[in-house]
């Protein structure tokens, strides 16, 4: 490797060789999440085609990723990888929870919010971890997976309990959106009320809302395609109303019309 200026006719451009051992990345880390959904799929409860179909959405996160992120490259690389890792960790943490939703069903809703809370954690925590460099800056930003994880499980239940019961896909995707832009704002708020206390020239209230609700967005962003995936498969929508305790809407009752009363035939001729 040598390092070269140019010094416009005033020496030489080129410094002194510096030998450099390049070893590839090993691809083990980040092949780790897709084998831990590919174990989570050979459990008995997923040994089933339709369960399958849980790789569509976690393809569609890393693809979406791969997409957007040369956009973003303005966030600076290091700082990009850690955001883009702990998101896209959340995303397999819900797969985990449909994956493993049979175990996690309870008739008592806190037991399921426990439940989920305590998987799509693991998962993701497990996925960040393995993937990140163990230094300050990633145990820093597993703060960030830890507060995504909490406002994505935490929403998704809140949005069951707004549906009152009743199996309304639009209704819980709205419910799910309104809770988790409420709980971002309900985390951050205070930590922005101290900033401007101490500083007089801290952010406007437009400049403190554009990033929260980003996050709100990102957050959202990794549980819809997965509850887009329940509404549309059979076996990940019977987990999704076992989870969230929700049953099909009833259709109204029929109208019963009483039928008009039949007249009684006439008696017999010359009866008294």
């Amino acid at each position: 490797m040598v390092a070269s200026s140019d010094l416009r006719g005033l020496g030489n451009t080129d410094g002194p060789p510096v030998a450099y051992h390049w070893t590839p990345p090993n691809p083990l880390p980040h092949l780790l999440p897709w084998l831990a959904t590919l174990a989570l799929l050979l459990l008995k409860p997923n040994r089933t085609a339709r369960a399958w179909w849980i790789w569509l959405p976690l393809a569609l996160v890393a693809a979406v990723e791969a997409i957007v992120r040369p956009w973003i490259e303005f966030a600076g690389s290091e700082v990009l990888d850690y955001f883009c890792l702990g998101f896209n960790s959340l995303a397999f943490g819900i797969a985990a929870v449909w994956l493993l939703a049979s175990a996690l069903s309870h008739r008592l809703r806190f037991l399921v919010f426990l439940k989920m809370l305590c998987a799509t954690a693991g998962v993701s925590a497990f996925c960040y971890l393995v993937r990140a460099e163990w230094d300050a800056a990633a145990l820093g930003f597993i703060i960030l997976v830890a507060v995504a994880v909490a406002v994505a499980v935490i929403g998704l239940n809140l949005a069951g309990v707004a549906c009152r019961r009743r199996y309304r896909p639009l209704a819980l995707t709205v419910w799910a959106v309104l809770f988790m832009a409420a709980l971002w704002l309900l985390i951050t708020t205070p930590f922005a009320v101290v900033v401007w206390v101490a500083n007089s020239n801290g952010p406007s209230w437009i400049e403190f809302l554009g990033p929260v609700l980003s996050l709100a967005g990102l957050t959202f962003g990794m549980a819809l395609p997965f509850l887009v995936l329940a509404y549309v498969n059979g076996l990940f929508r019977e987990r999704l109303k076992e989870l969230f305790h929700l049953n099909p809407v009833a259709p109204p009752p029929p109208v019963l019309v009483s039928p008009p009363p039949v007249p009684n035939p006439p008696g017999p001729s010359g009866a008294v």
